[in-house]
């Protein structure tokens, strides 16, 4: 049985060692010639291949420590992109190599740059949420971060084109494990605001639709019928009936303006009737 100490080793020297990640890739590209030459798929026997990788970078790494490996690989950066340059006499060999040195080393830079971007949403959890809050999120990163390496290794042992196939590898094994490790932290509350801010938006206008409803009776729409004609085919009045069956409501100063109106329709009525007698 695997200890949970030399899982955590493994898991650290794959996020911070070069060395590491160059022997678990050089064990992967050895794999996919196995395959090539028995005719057989590149991803024949994948997970066994995953583990043997893990195994070999282990083995070919045993003696330096995770932080070690870092600092090594840290160091030894800018002295090995000079020596691929210097072995060369002719500018294209001479960027092939530097691009080669990069090249060894896209897991690793991509790990870097991951951790940055994951390091405000921790810092996040943590000042808004709690402790707890913020080792998930730490946890959640550490995991993402992993598979964005790990896919950045396999990326550059199957991918023929340097640095493009560590370049897709990471992205698509960060996203594969975003997916199983899910939202942050950070996701979760913009998402939480919008919902909120939907709603509220979603209120304000009901509000509006309301005030509008009860400042104006006839709003909604509401046909009111209108005073029948009388015997002699005129029109008594055009003003509609009243209706608050809505619940809507009206002002004093409608009110009144309500009664001058059915005033002067009575006045206009006796007077068509006393002209008629």
């Amino acid at each position: 049985m695997v200890s949970v100490g030399r899982i955590a080793t493994n898991f650290g020297k794959l996020l911070f060692d070069a060395e590491y990640m160059t022997a678990m890739e050089k064990s992967m590209k050895n794999a996919v010639k196995v395959n090539k030459a028995a005719d057989k798929s590149i991803f024949s026997g994948f997970g066994k291949q995953i583990k043997n990788s893990f195994l070999d970078a282990e083995r070919a790494t045993k003696s330096t420590g995770v932080f070690e490996g870092l600092t090594n690989s840290a160091k030894s950066f800018p002295s090995d992109i000079s020596k691929a340059w210097k072995a060369e006499t002719s500018l294209g060999k001479q960027l092939k190599g530097v691009l080669g040195q990069f090249g060894k080393r896209i897991p690793l830079i991509g790990t870097g740059l991951m951790l940055v971007f994951e390091l405000p949403n921790i810092f996040k959890a943590t000042t808004e949420d709690g402790i707890v809050s913020g080792v998930v999120e730490t946890a959640k990163a550490g995991l993402r971060t992993g598979g964005g390496a790990l896919g950045a290794v396999i990326g550059q042992a199957i991918c023929p084109i340097p640095i493009v196939g560590g370049l897709l590898g990471g992205i698509i094994g960060y996203s594969l494990t975003g997916m199983l490790t899910g939202r942050t932290y950070t996701e979760k509350k913009e998402e939480l605001a919008q919902a909120m801010n939907n709603s509220q938006n979603a209120q304000q206008q009901a509000a509006q639709t309301l005030y509008a409803a009860q400042q104006n009776p006839f709003a909604a729409g509401n046909s009111y019928p209108s005073v029948p004609q009388n015997a002699y085919g005129q029109t008594q009045s055009t003003i509609p009936i009243m209706n608050f069956a809505s619940g809507a409501t009206i002002s004093p100063q409608e009110l009144q303006a309500w009664k001058n109106l059915y005033m002067m329709e009575a006045m206009n009525f006796n007077n068509n009737m006393a002209y008629c007698a």
